[in-house]
């Protein structure tokens, strides 16, 4: 397998539910929000001065850069190229008024987003790290921002939603690594609303440029993705192939 896509595995593998950390960014709130504009988010975010938290077990040896690379990978400035994160979440309508959940919300570069429209944002993860990042990071937000994004840290099969809690969830590269899936998928309706969507953006299960997805036999395919979720009780509203380059959007909602 060649080294650039066994490296891109491996961070995926890592950040399945997660990403977090160890560095905050600092942002110039006088002349506009950093959400504003997602260009100027991106060239702002990577000319921080970041100020390294201590949190030990993560920075001992080579485990502190091999995350810090996750986070570069997650946060690289072409992702929002590929990625289009805006026309994703149009989506999901309008967020106003709504409380979204996003699984899987690794660096928050869609908790951040989010935040800007919807009265609430859980940020879901399994990994300690990831939630520290993302409560570090919005720290750099206005306070209003901040209060309207809820850190969770969950488990494989439990991402801790209250009962009927949420009007939409999100989950972006997180899809295929879940274990049991049709059982993991029909326990979360419990945690949605009647009516609630349910947002699957994942890799397609064909052949892609090397280091832009992990390896194929490791993808779901859409086919398989909307058969699994219907299994589990839900009903398919849209499937988008042609959007994204890389990915395959599946839009489903909890009858």
């Amino acid at each position: 397998m060649h080294f650039q896509n066994v490296l891109f595995f491996i961070l995926l593998i890592t950040t399945a539910f997660s990403i977090s950390g160890c560095w905050q960014q600092e942002y110039d709130h006088s002349e506009r929000h950093p959400m504003v504009n997602d260009h100027d988010y991106h060239d702002h975010a990577h000319d921080h001065n970041g100020h390294h938290h201590s949190h030990d077990h993560h920075h001992e040896g080579g485990q502190g850069n091999e995350f810090n690379q996750i986070i570069e990978e997650l946060e690289s400035k072409d992702r929002i190229i590929w990625q289009k994160p805006e026309k994703v979440l149009e989506m999901l309508g309008d967020l106003k008024g709504k409380t979204i959940a996003d699984i899987g919300a690794g660096t928050g570069y869609f908790t951040f987003r989010i935040a800007h429209e919807a009265e609430k944002v859980i940020a879901i993860d399994i990994d300690n790290r990831f939630i520290s990042y993302i409560d570090s990071t919005k720290l750099q937000f206005p306070e209003a921002i901040q209060q309207r994004i809820d850190t969770r840290l969950a488990e494989e099969n439990d991402p801790k939603l209250k009962e009927r809690e949420t009007d939409a969830i999100i989950l972006v590269n997180t899809y295929c690594y879940i274990e049991n899936r049709v059982e993991y998928f029909s326990k979360l309706r419990k945690g949605m609303k009647s009516g609630a969507k349910l947002l699957i953006v994942d890799y397609k299960k064909k052949r892609l440029p090397e280091g832009h997805s992990p390896p194929e036999e490791f993808r779901v395919s859409a086919d398989s993705v909307e058969n699994e979720l219907e299994d589990a009780g839900y009903r398919l509203m849209e499937t988008d192939d042609t959007t994204l380059d890389y990915q395959y959007i599946i839009l489903v909602t909890n009858p």
